[in-house]
């Protein structure tokens, strides 16, 4: 078995083992290089292919977070044709051993926000969730996405627009020019999504909506920052001393409106709290649930 660093050659061997071992989060080649070579955190030192036969048959990815310690095993996988084989507990021993090296004190599984794919491992993925346990992992919390049927209405947002206009605040969508208020905001109250929310700069039209009231700037909503051309939505966040007014609602219409426009049927709201608010204003069901794993490096 030749164990070796991922490298950009290996993009389509990958994508074709990815796709053939993880049934519910299928990549295209685009999202593939998001998730790996466009990865703010990639380090080629914390990847692994294994090699059998002349062909790729397992690979990982770990992502190092040193201002927390923490460690992920971002993406792990195995072909079907070669579980069974102690490949994937070899290749996990192996990853964490990396993390580990690197300072990392706490081990999780997938979600490596702010560029993760899923929050977690799919429960209706009951052999890998024992996979991780028997190697030590913990259950700590669910995750849930949700998912918005953009067929069924509109979203059109300009009655309710009109609405806070009246009250003075306005809703529009972000320009270059808003950065420097945007990054006091975030760095205010969430400076956790800055990486997103910059992202979403990134895209033709820029997808981000920001509401103000008299100059400042009291909430925000992206989409497409993460996982982008699926129907990614958020971040998004309301000035706690401004909720309650309808903003949020707002914002979170104008993205899915857009989303729409571009032709997609379906939005993902990930890794959601506040469940009642999306199923309130867009109509969102649960879609998808997900295990949260940990374990510790040290016992």
């Amino acid at each position: 078995m030749n164990v070796r660093p991922l490298v950009r050659g290996d993009a389509q061997a990958v994508l074709e083992l990815w796709n053939r071992a993880a049934p519910y989060d299928p990549m295209s080649a685009q999202l593939l290089a998001e998730k790996i070579w466009g990865d703010p955190d990639f380090s080629e030192d914390l990847t692994r292919a294994v090699d059998r036969e002349g062909r790729l048959v397992a690979l990982g990815m770990g992502v190092f977070r040193a201002s927390a310690a923490m460690g992920y095993v971002k993406l792990l996988a195995v072909d079907p044709d070669w579980r069974r084989r102690r490949i994937g507990g070899e290749l996990l021993a192996q990853m964490e051993t990396l993390l580990a090296q690197r300072g990392a004190e706490e081990i999780r599984i997938a979600e490596s926000a702010p560029n993760y794919l899923v929050p977690g491992v799919d429960q209706r993925l009951p052999q890998a969730i024992s996979f991780f346990q028997r190697h030590g992992y913990e259950p700590f919390a669910e995750a849930h996405n949700l998912a918005v049927d953009l067929t069924a209405e509109a979203y059109d947002s300009r009655p309710a627009q009109q609405d806070l206009l009246a009250r003075g605040i306005e809703v529009r969508r972000a320009t270059s020019g808003d950065r420097p208020a945007l990054a006091t905001f975030l760095a205010t109250h969430w400076p956790a999504w800055r990486a997103e929310v910059g992202c979403a700069y990134a895209n033709d039209p820029i997808s981000l909506h920001l509401a103000w009231l008299d100059g400042r700037l009291i909430g925000f909503a992206a989409y497409h920052g993460n996982n982008v051309g699926t129907g990614w939505f958020g971040p998004m966040g309301t000035d706690p001393a401004y909720r309650g007014r309808g903003v949020g609602a707002v914002l979170l219409r104008r993205c899915l409106g857009d989303l729409k426009r571009q032709g997609l049927a379906r939005a993902t709201i990930p890794w959601a709290a506040h469940i009642g608010f999306y199923e309130q204003h867009a109509g969102a069901r649960r879609s998808r649930t997900f295990q949260r794993l940990r374990k510790p490096t040290h016992s």
